[in-house]
C-alpha cells in the first residue's frame, strides 16, 4: 500500500491500516531511496493511526531511533 504524500486528503483509515510498520532495523535493508520513502509513509501512517503521540513516543514506539533524520 502507498499513500501518496501530496493527496493524502484522500486516503482513509482503512488505507492507513495496510501499511506495514516496519522496525528501523528492517528499513535498513533497503536502499536509501526506498527506506526514505517508506519511513516518510511509515511515520505518516503511524501518526494518523495514533493521533496525539508526541514525535519520540512515535520512534519509540516504532523502534526507530530517535534522532535528527527521523524527527
Amino acid at each position: 500500500m502507498f499513500i501518496d504524500v501530496g493527496n493524502q486528503n484522500n486516503a482513509t483509515i482503512e488505507d492507513y491500516k495496510k501499511i506495514k510498520l516496519l522496525a528501523e532495523n528492517e528499513l535498513d535493508t533497503l536502499g536509501f531511496t526506498e527506506r526514505s520513502t517508506k519511513k516518510i509513509e511509515i511515520y505518516l501512517a503511524f501518526d494518523k493511526l495514533n493521533p496525539g503521540k508526541s514525535i519520540s513516543e512515535s520512534l519509540e514506539e516504532l523502534d526507530h531511533k530517535d534522532n535528527f533524520y527521523n524527527r
